[in-house]
């Protein structure tokens, strides 16, 4: 199961996404606390946040501020709205 140890959480799309992310985490800011996740894509951010909160007492514990970085794809009203009603 995922643990959660750091009281930010940075979602982020694709596993690409998160290895440039902690790339850029781990040069810039050496003793961040952000903990960089990929959920699969902009529609499956509701489902995992929905899921931890259900599931996980370390993401209840922890998370304190979650950021998430998605891609407009062809529909920025539609993308922004899928991550609005994730943080819901």
């Amino acid at each position: 199961p995922l643990t959660f140890d750091k009281p930010i959480l940075l979602l982020c799309e694709g596993q690409s996404d998160q290895m440039i992310l902690n790339r850029l985490l781990d040069r810039f800011l050496p003793s961040h606390s952000f903990q960089v996740i990929f959920v699969g894509g902009n529609g499956a951010f509701a489902n995992s946040i929905s899921l931890w909160k259900q599931t996980s007492d370390s993401f209840n514990e922890n998370v304190r501020t979650i950021l998430i970085l998605s891609d407009k794809d062809d529909d920025a009203d539609s993308s922004f709205k899928l991550i609005a009603d994730a943080l819901r």
